[in-house]
């Protein structure tokens, strides 16, 4: 037991899911050393960088410590505030917002009331939408109560503030020191099989990492810029802030944001055409990080299907929240690393024609099929 593949698999999943219980169980405690340790992760490079300069370690932390330490706070005490307030304001307007909407549509339906009546649709939308008016305020109420949550969880885990920077610190000075710990407790014969794993998953997990914090910036730049410069859409702050952080979820972060964006753009009064120059406008900024940077700067594909990334992100979000779902993808990349080491076939091509050949088989039992009639006039059998 233990040494052929299929219980070294079973083993390992039986580990991981045993570590999945304990962090779901203790993970208000676990969080700060996880964000304080990714972030050390995501700096280690450059240090190493810095130090092929011939700088010592402990100026070369100081250094990336201290310009990203630096750039965190000064973008903290922009932004959040700013954000904040344009949220307490969404959050007192939205009732105005709510009615002048349904003004908006009730003008639209005595306008086209022979339409809606030839395709028995009620005359007057307001009477529709009032009976479920409350429900509808309340779901706004609760959207804009979980951004101002959000940073009000921020703003109230103060020690956080002080415990993740040191922890981060530490991490970095003694960066290295733990990777080799972690080795020397490896038995020698397997050390060198288990730090060529862990360089594999370093490489995807760091490097997605590092690449998903460079392009969410300049998500949140590119969205701030286009809707408060150039469109003027009230609380552009805001919907920067959250195109930043969504952008991170894979998949469905990128249409919540344009979501969001017409919702605001409809709900503050703007004109139709209004509405959908900024929706393309979005959609053309959303498509060139898609397509062209974020492919670039993340490094394209983790090699994991959307069924098994949406898998993780549902587990990832249920079990761990918003970081849960930011971290799913590159942890489900990673995991797909270890157990391709210890299962091959998960990762390794399948024979040519062997796809065609299992997709005929099925997995369920098809009806026969009929042969085709005989040229000299035999009936055809079934097969």
């Amino acid at each position: 037991m233990g040494k052929d593949p299929t219980s070294r698999i079973l083993i390992l999943l039986t580990s991981l899911g045993l570590v999945a219980w304990v962090l779901a169980v203790a993970w208000e405690a676990i969080l700060p050393f996880v964000i304080a340790f990714a972030l050390a992760a995501v700096l280690d490079p450059l240090i190493d960088r810095l130090q092929r300069l011939r700088l010592p370690r402990w100026v070369a932390v100081a250094l990336a410590f201290g310009c990203f330490l630096g750039l965190s706070a000064a973008v903290g005490g922009i932004l959040v505030p700013r954000a904040l307030v344009q949220t307490k304001a969404l959050s007192a307007n939205l009732g105005g917002y709510l009615d002048r909407t349904l003004d908006s549509l009730d003008a639209w339906a005595q306008a086209n009331a022979g339409l809606l009546r030839s395709l028995r649709l009620p005359v007057s939308l307001s009477d529709a939408l009032n009976q479920y008016r409350e429900n509808i305020a309340a779901a706004g109420q609760g959207v804009v109560q979980g951004v101002l949550g959000m940073f009000g969880a921020t703003a109230s885990r103060l020690m956080w503030v002080v415990l993740i920077p040191v922890l981060t610190l530490y991490a970095l000075v003694d960066y290295d020191l733990f990777r080799a710990r972690v080795l020397y407790l490896v038995p020698p014969d397997h050390r060198q099989t288990v730090a060529d794993l862990f360089g594999q998953v370093g490489r995807v997990f760091v490097s997605y990492l590092r690449g998903l914090l460079i392009v969410c910036s300049c998500v949140g730049l590119a969205t701030g810029l286009l809707l408060g410069v150039f469109f003027h859409l009230p609380y552009a702050l805001v919907i920067a802030v959250l195109a930043a952080i969504l952008y991170a979820i894979p998949y469905i972060g990128a249409w919540t944001v344009l979501a969001t964006v017409v919702l605001v753009a409809w709900m503050t009064g703007h004109h139709l055409g209004y509405i959908l120059w900024v929706f393309f406008a979005e959609l053309l900024v959303l498509q060139v990080f898609d397509q062209v940077i974020t492919p670039r700067v993340v490094g394209g594909r983790v090699g994991i299907h959307p069924v098994t990334g949406l898998f993780a992100l549902t587990v990832g979000g249920w079990l761990f929240g918003l970081p849960g779902m930011v971290l799913a993808v590159p942890i489900a990349a990673s995991l797909k690393v270890v157990a391709g080491h210890f299962y091959p076939r998960l990762v390794e091509p399948m024979p040519e024609g062997a796809p065609r050949e299992y997709a005929e088989r099925g997995f369920l039992p098809r009806r026969p099929r009929k042969r085709p009639p005989d040229p000299d006039g035999g009936a055809g059998g079934n097969t």
